[in-house]
């Protein structure tokens, strides 16, 4: 089971489930008005005879259903804002505590930010966060990440011409010359 939390409109995980019929997807996200159309396609896809493969839930990362213990395979968060953002960037230990109680042991999760570090100040400073660097990655959020529990298998860093634009924020922010994006992926420690 993949859950993305932040799901905003969907999309990504109705396509994800549609390419992916041998996993479950689950679509998280605190605004509930998104996730009312592509819920509706969703379910009106299952009376086609399709799988039912994806669901949406109205929930924020701070209140996850208890149904989710230990049952994720992976936990995406493309592109997070607003507070999600604050408790990503900030290795919120209380946040990644309820990722830990989510994911199987041997889960995933992994993150995608993009960050324009002039266009996004005031909602960083906002959140209290500074914007991410390789250098602050590796020697700040990376520790603070093992903490609590995590460990690093796998960092990116680009352009937006680099970035695969798998979700509708990736496509409005591809066009961007200065965001930089980070792809960052941690295991449970046992």
């Amino acid at each position: 089971m993949i859950i993305d939390i932040g799901t905003g409109d969907g999309r990504f995980v109705f396509r994800s489930a549609e390419r992916d019929a041998d996993s479950f997807w689950i679509g998280v996200d605190a605004n509930p008005k998104p996730l009312q159309k592509i819920s509706t396609k969703a379910a009106r896809k299952l009376g086609k005879g399709r799988r039912a493969n994806a669901m949406f839930v109205h929930a924020s990362a701070e209140d996850l259903p208890e149904e989710f213990a230990r049952t994720a395979d992976e936990i995406r968060i493309n592109f997070p804002w607003g507070s999600l953002l604050g408790a990503v960037l900030s290795a919120d230990p209380e946040f990644l505590a309820r990722m830990r109680q989510i994911l199987k042991p041997e889960g995933t999760l992994t993150i995608i930010t993009g960050i324009d570090p002039e266009r996004d100040r005031s909602e960083l400073e906002r959140l209290g966060v500074e914007p991410p660097t390789r250098s602050s990655t590796g020697s700040s959020l990376v520790p603070s990440y093992a903490a609590s529990g995590f460990r690093l298998v796998s960092f990116e860093t680009g352009s937006a011409g680099d970035l695969r634009a798998e979700t509708t924020w990736a496509r409005k922010l591809k066009g961007s010359p200065v965001r930089r994006f980070m792809k960052l992926a941690f295991k449970p420690l046992r």
